[in-house]
C-alpha cells in the first residue's frame, strides 16, 4: 500500500521515478507532462499528445528544452492484422497500389459509450480516433509525409457531444498515394 498513490503528483514527489508513461485522458496530459519533465522524468505518452493544438505545442517546447526524452507510442499500425496488410500490399504479384480507402464508423452515441471526456471535445473523432488511423495509412502506403490534406468535421444533430462527430479527410502523400478517410462515430 505504501508504494499505491491515487495523486501521480504525490507519487512524482515521494517516489522520484525516472520515466512516466502517459495515457490519461486527453486534457490531463499537458499538466501531468509538465509535471514529469518538472521532476526530471523520461516520457512515453499515448497519442494524441493532448487535446488541442496550442497544449501539444506547449508540451513539445517544454519537452524539447528539456534534456529528457519524449516519445509517443502509436502501436496500432503494428497490430498483426495491418502488419499482414501492408506485407500482402508489398508484394509483387498485386501490383502497385493505386489509392487507399479507409472508414472507421462506431456506434457511441449515448454519452459516456466512449468516455465522457471524449464527449466535451471539439473533435474527437480527429484527436482520438483518425491520429490513430492516419497512422495505419502511412504504414500501408508505405509513406511518412503527407503533401495535402483537406479535411471537413461536422456533428450529427442527435450526437451526445459538444464537437465534431464526423469528418472526411482526403489526404495526398509525398509519394503521390491519394487516401480518402471517412470517421464517424454516431
Amino acid at each position: 500500500p505504501q508504494n499505491c498513490f491515487l495523486d501521480p503528483m504525490e507519487a512524482m514527489e515521494i517516489r522520484r521515478p525516472d520515466f512516466a508513461l502517459i495515457a490519461a485522458p486527453t486534457p490531463q496530459r499537458e499538466k501531468l507532462i509538465d509535471e514529469a519533465l518538472t521532476h526530471d522524468m523520461h516520457i512515453l505518452c499515448e497519442a494524441p499528445i493532448a487535446d488541442t493544438i496550442q497544449s501539444t505545442l506547449n508540451i513539445y517546447r517544454r519537452s524539447k528544452n528539456s534534456k529528457k526524452k519524449f516519445a509517443v507510442a502509436s502501436s496500432y499500425r503494428l497490430d498483426q492484422d495491418k502488419q499482414t496488410l501492408e506485407h500482402f500490399l508489398r508484394e509483387p504479384d498485386f501490383g502497385k497500389l493505386n489509392y487507399l480507402v479507409m472508414r472507421f464508423t462506431q456506434n457511441m452515441r449515448q454519452h459516456g459509450s466512449w468516455g465522457a471526456h471524449r464527449h466535451l471535445m471539439n473533435d474527437p473523432v480527429l484527436m482520438e480516433a483518425a491520429i490513430h488511423h492516419f497512422d495505419i495509412i502511412r504504414g500501408l502506403t508505405d509513406c511518412k509525409e503527407a503533401n495535402s490534406i483537406y479535411t471537413q468535421s461536422w456533428s450529427s444533430p442527435w450526437a451526445q457531444y459538444r464537437g465534431d462527430t464526423a469528418a472526411l479527410v482526403t489526404i495526398e502523400m509525398s509519394n503521390g498515394m491519394k487516401c480518402l478517410y471517412e470517421g464517424s462515430v454516431v
